[in-house]
């Protein structure tokens, strides 16, 4: 039993968890079931709430001896840390002993039911984050707290702008938003967010400095806006790992959390831009299927994790291509099946003019001065908005179908037609 205390001594020691993690050690004469129950002190950290799910989810005889195996490693304390990790993630065994009686399902009932009248009625009918499509906003009530929401679509589509609406959305309302951006550096995504703050501005402009002495004062007063605000866009330019897991979000996100806390604040929506750019946490060989459903599995316990909503991007298969109907629908995600069984809600993003433009031009290529299919492109090109769906294929508490929408092209923007067409951003 003496290596049961150097494990917990050298996980303080070392500060493996964090540094609001407290562990209080209990007298070497329990046996291990008692001791294991008994030996974390929980205080009011993600790090401690985080390891007492998992020890009470756990066979605890086998937990022991995979963490007094792995501390003996002779590796960085950093790689330590993501071994117990694992070893504590991959493990399961029997429930925590607390029962659900009817009292007690009644009663948490009554305080849901009581939260979301409140919120209903202080937010005009919305539940969670607003998406910025208010006929979507209708149908799904915003981004709930711990939803699973994943957003398909082609390239092109506007995905990253879309969940960008979400996050400054969030920031409006002084929820503290997160985007782990895996593909598009924080710079860039700044830059396309200043567009969809002041529709004046366009994307050459806050992304590529065109006339930059006439609209610095413009993107200015939307910094100085930003400055105020809590908000945090990672993209792990700095992290020298070329693979980033599950794991590695739950980490980052868990030192956000951490640090909001001594503001009395808390993450209110974590986005992560895309799926199929997280690598596994598990070590071996792994099928597709497989890799997938460990990631969309690992993305949804970050919701109950952190209790806040996840919005996760995702690829579509390029079969979709091909067909007559280029809608997306439930199969065109790829590796589908864990996704569709994870997700709260999936949503799909569909812009016609994206490939009636790739027809046309295919057109061109064989026919290069016709008139016609040049006037038609010009057509097309000079349009501010474009015509959108959004297409709901899953909403587990909800209906599906297609909701009408609108993308504003200069400021690569989803919303409504309507909204769009009545603003003064035109001069």
């Amino acid at each position: 039993e003496p290596k049961l205390t150097n494990i917990f001594k050298y996980i303080k020691s070392k500060d493996i968890l964090g540094k609001d993690f407290e562990i209080e050690l209990y007298g070497i004469e329990h046996n291990k079931a008692e001791l294991v129950n008994n030996i974390l002190k929980i205080e009011n950290s993600y790090e401690a709430k985080y390891l007492k799910d998992y020890l009470l989810t756990t066979q605890r005889e086998k937990v022991l001896n995979e963490i007094s195996t792995l501390i003996t490693k002779d590796v960085s304390i950093e790689e330590k840390k993501v071994l117990i990790e694992k070893s504590l993630k991959n493990i399961d065994g029997f429930k925590d002993s607390t029962l659900s009686d009817s009292n007690s399902c009644i009663n948490r009932y009554k305080e849901y039911i009581t939260e979301m009248s409140d919120l209903y009625k202080s937010k005009d009918g919305l539940i969670g984050i607003s998406t910025g499509v208010d006929r979507l906003d209708y149908k799904i009530r915003g981004v709930k707290n711990q939803d699973f929401v994943v957003v398909g679509a082609r390239p092109s589509m506007g995905k990253t702008s879309f969940v960008l609406n979400m996050f400054l959305n969030a920031i409006r309302t002084n929820e503290v938003p997160v985007m782990f951006s895996l593909e598009m550096p924080k710079e860039q995504i700044l830059g396309r967010g200043i567009t969809q703050l002041n529709n004046a501005l366009n994307m050459n402009q806050t992304m590529y400095g065109e006339g930059y002495e006439e609209t610095k004062s413009s993107i200015d007063d939307i910094l100085n806006y930003l400055s105020e605000k809590d908000f945090y866009i990672e993209d792990f330019k700095e992290d020298a790992k070329a693979k980033i897991t599950v794991n590695d979000l739950r980490v980052r996100a868990g030192e956000i959390e951490n640090k909001l806390k001594a503001v009395n604040k808390k993450i209110g929506i974590i986005i992560i831009d895309y799926l199929q750019l997280i690598s596994p946490d598990s070590r071996g060989s792994m099928s597709t299927n497989d890799i997938m459903s460990e990631i969309s599995k690992g993305c949804k316990a970050l919701g109950k994790i952190f209790s806040c909503p996840i919005v996760a991007l995702s690829q579509l298969n390029r079969q979709l291509e091909s067909r007559t109907d280029k809608r997306p629908q439930m199969s065109d995600l790829r590796d589908s099946g864990a996704i569709e069984q994870d997700a709260d809600i999936i949503m799909f993003l569909y812009r016609p003019s994206v490939y009636l433009s790739k027809e046309i031009r295919e057109q061109m290529k064989k026919r290069p001065n016709d008139d016609h299919l040049i006037r038609e492109l010009e057509i097309l090109e000079q349009q501010k908005i474009d015509d959108a769906e959004i297409i709901i294929g899953k909403q587990r508490n909800g209906e599906i179908g297609i909701v009408p929408a609108a993308f504003l092209k200069q400021s690569a923007m989803y919303g409504d037609r309507e909204k769009f067409e009545d603003e003064d951003i035109w001069n």
